[in-house]
């Protein structure tokens, strides 16, 4: 079997050893200069919140796990210097002073005196009894202190000479008393003895838990009285200054040096020896997450980290911090390689140092393994070496090594191989014969970090160039392209079917094939991976450059991950590669760059380090200021005075939330997220991204119905399902109520109604009048149209024409053109009645016109109607007498002044876009050589036919809303001479 101490004995000479000093546990220090406002503390308590409070010689502090806020004679405390606290029922915050007392009641500081005799009195103790506070002061009197109002008990007979140190009632009602004379019961204003002769000691303070009574003496033991049995145990040498109760059954004094702990079997004493750098211990204090605090008498306040974790380092006889490599022989000696110094075997009071300078191969050692109990395989920078207890043999190239420096071992216990990693590949131990694996014989993984074997017998090896996997036939390697965050692979462990895989930039789990990434941290020291270790209780530990993690699978496939830092007990964050140990004890060892650490599994198990409590609402302000909540309700939360039913006004829009967990555990690591119920957009639907900023602010809130909630977790993200909530109200203004939304909505109606009534009134208005004057206008035209048709020439030339057929007698002449005329003079007269005539009408009137004027300029020109047959003559209708002017025109100044006979066309056409289109063209001498004719003869004739159709049609367009106009006259050119004049009328194809 394997026996250190005997090769210890067998090679004297070359083996050092050194006296193994107490391991190390860790105790977080507070002074002023992390906000504490004096050193010297002389009281702990916690009130119903959460919130600690430390009572210094400089003032008083509430401490949630952050910051320290502090209170002092400027708050209304009636001194600085607080001697002692309580919390009654009501969650008021008592402070005993020098000359009386103080209250915190969650907004302000009330304070009450001493009479007159008293006022050098310090209340050096404070109980809180239902509605009583009892007062004990530093001259050993008791005060009942009710009602505001102190009550010397100065007439029951023998208290004065007893010199009351503290006071508790028990679960039976009794007060029991501890004085300087020993233990008493104070009943119906009487005083008697507890009864038992050992308790007539200096007692300093009692506890009652469970049913059973602790006292602590001055100098003279422990006791603990239980079913009537008086138990004593007896301390050396320990002047106790306070006691309190941690997990029902360990009892923690403070000592004149120190503290020490009763664990029912002996005394534990804690001191600078073994973590507690300062330890003139005043007072103790246990909160309810279990956390021992200790206040010194000069260095501040202390935060006890706890048992789970203590650390090994060179204070206490190790050769080198830097632990690389832990193994446990069969004795449960722990056997440590460091990276500089060699190797140390802790036994129970020795430290024995194996180095290179006497029998060891070298002295970095960075793999251990064990060898059917017999054997010890060291891997270094410099070769291997197997440790027996009764000598060293040492492995190098020269026997068959593929390479001097050993970076990982693996002992096949079942086939009895050590497989050995180094730079260039693996060398493999077996039947006393090295065999080399290289990339020349298949191995193509570089620098083998770690070598396992998982339940199946794959020999997986962790390289710098990948994951590989041996099934005893062929390599698999994985890589970045199957998944893996990096290529650099650190260490490798199994749990059922997953393999997990640390790496340079994070850790990996392959399970069915498929690798998937875990994120532990978010800082660049998270993502190293240094070991890994399933500790079989259902953890997963891993080493990172950042403390140690332990993650545990969910049945929902997530994972439950907790972080443990200086803030849990580590002395430093590094984690050495590979440098993870399980021990027979399920204890976890693990090797830093600051030390060797060992978890406890007792401890481990009694601890839930993401039970994290709700966050508590501690403060709340209005544009960044403190509010007086009072003036916004009656009723308020006690302790925090914020009101139960909070309603704003609708410009209080600007609220800031201040929050904390008052979790002193992880204080450091906790992360908040919240969301407002109520709020527009995201901030109601979705969580905010996690932060360890514990404010939250909104401004600008529309009125409404909202509800804050804020949750805490750990930093790797294990978020309870509870929140805490603060519903609140931001009233909406009266403009903007639904009644006032309505009246308005139906105001402004009423109004706008009224406008579009009288604007409707006035448009029908101006277009009644607009059709009235257009009608006129009309009327008009057509009168001047009907003037013009029938003008004094054309009548006076008409009668002469008839004249001139009388005298000729040509009767049957006379009587034609007088019937024509005749009838056109009727047509005329009948058609200034209405605005529309039949076209059949229209062209009949045409027709008796222009044949009136042949006959009268004796064929002087001919003419000819052209009609499209598609036109529906009776049925359409156009503007009577629109068309004459026209005629005239093209008659008189375009066929008259020639000389020869000319022609005009009159062309009646149905156009592709369904308007009525009427040429009228001539063949005469053109509208420019009339014009210039006109303007020769210096005619004062004034021609207003056209002018009046113009005028016409543009009404007619008007009135109608239609696209009529008129196209012209315009003249006719044919090889630069005028051949003629066209003018075209475009009217709407009307049809009754």
């Amino acid at each position: 079997m394997l026996r250190l101490r005997s090769l210890a004995c067998v090679l004297v000479l070359f083996i050092w050893t050194g006296q193994l000093g107490a391991q190390q546990y860790s105790f977080i220090n507070f002074t002023n200069e992390d906000g504490l406002p004096q050193s010297q503390v002389r009281a702990i308590t916690q009130d119903s919140l959460g919130f600690l409070w430390i009572g210094t010689l400089g003032g008083v502090s509430r401490y949630d796990g952050y910051t320290f806020e502090n209170f002092s004679i400027l708050d209304g405390m009636l001194g600085n210097q607080v001697a002692s606290l309580a919390v009654d029922k009501n969650g008021l915050v008592w402070m005993g002073l020098t000359g009386g007392l103080s209250v915190f009641d969650g907004d302000k500081i009330t304070s009450f005196k001493f009479n007159e005799a008293n006022k050098t009195t310090i209340a050096s103790y404070l109980y809180a009894d239902q509605d009583t506070l009892w007062i004990v002061t530093n001259r050993g009197d008791l005060i009942k202190f009710y009602q505001n109002a102190n009550v010397y008990l100065t007439d029951i007979e023998g208290l004065d000479t007893l010199n009351v140190q503290s006071v508790i009632r028990d679960t039976k009602g009794k007060l029991i008393l501890s004085t300087e004379n020993g233990v008493f019961i104070l009943e119906n204003r009487k005083i008697k003895s507890l009864g038992y002769s050992e308790l007539k000691v200096d007692t300093k303070k009692i506890i009652e838990e469970d049913g059973a009574l602790w006292f602590a003496s001055w100098k003279n033991g422990l006791f603990k009285l239980e079913n009537n049995s008086l138990e004593h145990y007896y301390y050396d040498d320990q002047r106790v200054r306070d006691m309190v109760l941690r997990n029902n059954t360990e009892v923690w004094l403070a000592i004149n040096k120190g503290i020490s702990k009763w664990d029912g079997s002996r005394f534990l004493v804690f001191n600078k020896d073994n973590g507690l750098s300062f330890d003139n211990v005043r007072c103790l204090f246990v909160d309810r997450e279990n956390i021992l605090w200790i206040g010194t008498n000069g260095g501040g306040l202390f935060k006890f980290s706890g048992e789970l974790i203590t650390t090994t380092t060179t204070k206490d006889g190790l050769s080198s911090n830097a632990v690389m490599s832990i193994i446990e022989d069969d004795q449960k000696n722990m056997v440590v390689g460091t990276y500089d110094r060699g190797l140390n075997v802790i036994l129970k009071d020795t430290i024995i140092f194996i180095e290179e300078e006497q029998s060891l191969a070298g002295n970095r050692i960075w793999s251990l393994e064990k060898q059917n109990e017999e054997n010890l395989w060291v891997a270094s920078s410099k070769g291997l070496s197997k440790v027996t207890d009764k000598e060293i043999i040492n492995y190098s190239r020269k026997n068959g090594l593929l390479d001097n420096k050993i970076t990982s071992l693996y002992m096949d216990s079942v086939l009895n191989k050590l497989w050995i990693g180094s730079s260039r590949g693996y060398t493999l131990l077996k039947d006393e014969k090295f065999l080399i694996f290289d990339e020349g014989g298949g191995f193509t993984g570089r620098k083998v970090r770690k070598i396992k074997k998982d339940e199946r017998g794959h020999i997986w090896f962790g390289c710098i160039n990948g994951l590989i996997e041996f099934d005893g036939l062929s390599y698999k390697m994985y890589t970045i392209l199957d998944g893996l965050p990096s290529n650099t692979i650190y260490c490798i462990e199994f749990e059922g079917n997953k393999t997990w895989i640390g790496t340079k930039l994070g850790l990996s789990v392959l399970e069915n094939g498929k690798i998937s990434q875990i994120q532990l941290g978010k800082t660049t020291g998270d993502f190293t991976i240094t070991f890994l270790l399933n500790d079989k209780l259902g953890r997963i530990w891993a080493g990172t450059n950042n403390g140690i993690y332990t993650i545990q699978s969910n049945p929902n496939g997530t994972y439950k991950i907790e972080h443990y830092t200086k803030e849990n007990g580590l002395n430093g964050l590094e984690c050495n590669m590979n440098a993870v140990y399980l021990d027979a004890d399920d204890n976890v060892f693990v090797g830093l760059a600051s030390g060797l650490v060992r978890f406890d599994r007792k401890e481990l198990d009694n601890i839930a380090m993401d039970k994290l409590p709700k966050p508590i609402i501690k403060d709340l302000k209005l544009f960044l200021k403190d509010v007086d909540w009072k003036l916004y309700g009656d009723s308020l939360i006690p302790r925090t005075n914020l009101p139960f039913e909070l309603k704003l006004k609708p410009e209080d829009n600007y609220l800031t939330f201040e929050f904390s967990t008052n979790d002193f555990i992880n204080s450091k690591i906790v992360q908040y997220r919240f969301k407002l119920f109520g709020a527009p957009g995201k901030l109601s639907e979705e969580w905010s991204t996690p932060t360890s900023n514990n404010i939250a602010t909104f401004s600008n809130l529309p009125s409404g119905n909202y509800i804050f909630k804020v949750q805490a977790s750990n930093e790797v993200g294990n978020w309870p399902e509870y929140s805490t909530d603060y519903p609140f109200i931001v009233i909406t203004p009266y403009y903007a109520t639904w009644w006032f939304r309505t009246l308005m909505v139906l105001m402004i109606g009423g109004i706008i109604s009224l406008i579009i009534y009288w604007r409707v009134s006035i448009i029908r208005q101006k277009r009644e009048n607009k059709r009235l004057m257009d009608q006129s206008k009309m009327l008009a035209l057509e009168q001047q149209t009907l003037n013009a048709n029938m003008n004094r020439h054309f009548v006076f030339n008409s009668l002469n024409s008839i004249q001139y057929y009388l005298n000729n007698e040509d009767k049957y002449n006379a009587n034609l053109y007088l019937s024509r005329f005749a009838k056109l003079i009727r047509k005329n007269l009948d058609s200034s009645q209405t605005t529309f005539t039949s076209l059949t009408e229209e062209i009949e009137r045409m027709k008796l016109y222009m044949g009136l004027e042949q006959m009268r300029f004796k064929d002087r020109f001919d003419y000819n109607f052209i009609i499209d047959k598609n036109i529906d003559l009776l049925r359409t209708k156009v503007p009577s007498m629109l068309f004459q002017p026209y005629l005239e025109n093209s008659i008189w100044h375009g066929i008259l002044p020639m000389d020869h006979k000319g022609c005009i066309d009159i062309r009646i056409l149905k156009s592709d876009d369904e308007n009525l289109r009427i040429e009228i063209v001539d063949n005469g001498i053109g509208i420019r050589t009339s014009l210039g004719e006109k303007v020769k003869k210096n005619s004062d004739h004034i021609s207003k036919g056209m002018d009046i159709t113009k005028a016409r049609i543009e009404l007619f367009k008007q009135i109608e809303k239609n696209n009529a106009h008129i196209i012209g006259p315009e003249e006719l050119q044919k090889d630069g001479k005028p051949t003629g004049t066209r003018v075209e009328l475009i009217l709407p194809l009307l049809q009754d």
